[in-house]
């Protein structure tokens, strides 16, 4: 009888009697118990041990024996034109053979094979190169062949700035061409009326411009000039008050001090005094406003400022005077050694003697005429 029919019986029987005492027990226990052990070990050891032995090598040798030939020509007709050739380049490329080796399997006693592969490739080429590989280039031009017969430059005047020379892109080729010039003159940016337009003010623009250009292809330069007769500022040859020989000595003496302290050591040489002689007659003293206001003393006024100038200054410029037709023997070539002389007397900076070089084919003096 389960418990809740005691107790379904117990409320039964207390409607018909009167508080009877039950006193029942029952218990009941199910056990149930059940143990499942299970234990699987699988165990499985696979080595494989595999030994390959593969060597390659592979070794590339270039030689390479480029030969390159330059030339240039340069003809009356057009002196400015050059032509260059350049041969074609030869190399020869051997490859030596590659070669590989393979080693063999060895088994083991635990039935295992055991590989090792290792791989060597060179990939890298040996290039061996001699002295005939460097390429050789015999450069050509008019200022290489003037170096070549042991002179220091052949050189050009250009004007530049202020002309159309600037902005022609063929002629500032050449200029540029260091085989052509290793020299600059400047034609007009360096004269009297450009750099002291009014007395005592001064403007170097178009010398420093030309200075920049000469010197961006390796150029020395050779300023032109202190002084002369023509191209001058009209403050000089039309003064508002006329000249004296105190003063225009003194306007003199500051335009060469001036003048070479501004540019200085972008100068290889000034001609001081352009042009000091006359050909009718030959010799004599040309005359020009400085002659004519200071005498023959202008010339070593000017001399003197220039040679201050550069000791003051610690420059390395040399001092020249320029002409033109004493490249023969006559009354004006014998008249400038005379100027030299003097100059040299008075302890005057005189590097030499500039030769305007105003030459006509076929009418230049011999070695022995000079």
């Amino acid at each position: 009888m389960t418990t809740r029919s005691l107790l379904t019986l117990g409320l039964l029987a207390s409607t018909a009697f009167a508080a009877p005492n039950w006193a029942a027990t029952t218990t009941t226990t199910v056990t149930k118990t059940k143990t499942t052990t299970e234990h699987e070990t699988k165990t499985t050891t696979t080595t494989v041990h595999e030994t390959k032995t593969k060597t390659e090598t592979e070794t590339k040798t270039t030689t390479l024996k480029p030969t390159v030939t330059v030339t240039g020509s340069c003809s009356a007709s057009a002196p400015l034109s050059s032509s260059t050739s350049v041969s074609s380049t030869s190399s020869s490329l051997s490859t030596a053979s590659s070669s590989a080796s393979s080693a063999t399997t060895s088994p083991s006693s635990v039935t295992s094979a055991t590989s090792t592969t290792s791989s060597t490739i060179n990939t890298n080429p040996t290039i061996t190169k001699t002295a005939t590989d460097v390429p050789t280039a015999t450069a050509s031009g008019l200022n290489v062949a003037a170096k070549n017969a042991g002179k220091r430059w052949l050189g050009t005047a250009a004007d530049i700035p202020g002309t159309g020379e600037g902005a022609d892109p063929y002629y500032l080729a050449e200029f540029n061409n260091a085989n052509e010039f290793g020299e600059a003159t400047p034609a007009n940016t360096m004269k009297f009326f450009a750099t002291e337009p009014q007395q005592n003010v001064f403007n170097f623009t178009g010398g420093d411009y030309f200075v920049q250009q000469a010197k961006a292809s390796g150029k020395e330069i050779r300023c032109h000039n202190l002084i002369w007769a023509n191209q001058l500022s009209d403050w000089v040859t039309s003064p508002a008050v006329p000249w004296t020989n105190a003063t225009l000595t003194a306007a003199l003496r500051n335009h060469v001090t001036k003048v070479i302290e501004h540019f200085g050591d972008d100068c290889y040489s000034w001609d001081v005094v352009n042009e000091p002689l006359s050909d009718s007659p030959a010799g004599a003293w040309a005359a020009n406003v400085w002659y004519n206001t200071i005498g023959e003393e202008y010339f070593f006024q000017a001399f003197d400022a220039a040679t201050q100038a550069v000791k003051a200054n610690n420059l390395a410029v040399k001092l020249y005077v320029n002409d033109y037709n004493i490249e023969y023997l006559g009354n004006k070539s014998i008249a400038m050694q005379g100027l030299v002389k003097e100059l040299k007397s008075r302890s005057l900076q005189i590097d030499g003697v500039g030769l305007e070089s105003h030459f006509i084919a076929g009418e230049t003096p011999a070695k022995a005429d000079q």
